[in-house]
């Protein structure tokens, strides 16, 4: 592969974000096509916000949910015990816990029915008048 074509894709993959990344290998779309391209997913469009340090952070999703305080609760169970158990790996369990990825429905439930716990005691979604 040629030096301007690594350089073209990595160019590519550092304009998604965070979450973006995560679909993207999630999603089996980051090997590269003939051309060597990155294959975004449809809709996906670069959501970078930059700290004061100028360190890359995803966009935070509106959804929150209360996973650390449950893992906690359930005998302290680790980031990859609960990623084991769901079938993801940690650094998706990581990224949901901070809010920078919204987990599939059936993520979500999976979570959920890990800790006994119903839907709504994991995740929150605001509603219109709160926020």
């Amino acid at each position: 592969m040629s030096r301007q074509l690594r350089a073209e894709r990595r160019r590519a993959w550092r304009a998604c974000d965070d979450a973006d990344r995560l679909q993207h290998v999630l999603d089996g779309q980051r090997a590269a096509g003939r051309d060597g391209a990155i294959k975004h997913r449809e809709g996906c469009v670069p959501a970078l916000l930059l700290s004061p340090r100028g360190v890359t952070m995803a966009k935070k999703t509106r959804i929150t949910n209360d996973i650390r305080t449950l893992r906690f609760m359930a005998d302290e169970m680790t980031q990859a015990e609960l990623a084991r158990r769901i079938g993801v790996t940690r650094q998706t369990v990581i990224a949901i816990e901070q809010g920078r990825y919204s987990p599939s429905l059936e993520a979500a439930f999976q979570i959920a029915h890990v800790f006994g716990v119903p839907l709504e005691k994991v995740f929150q979604y605001p509603g219109p008048d709160d926020g």
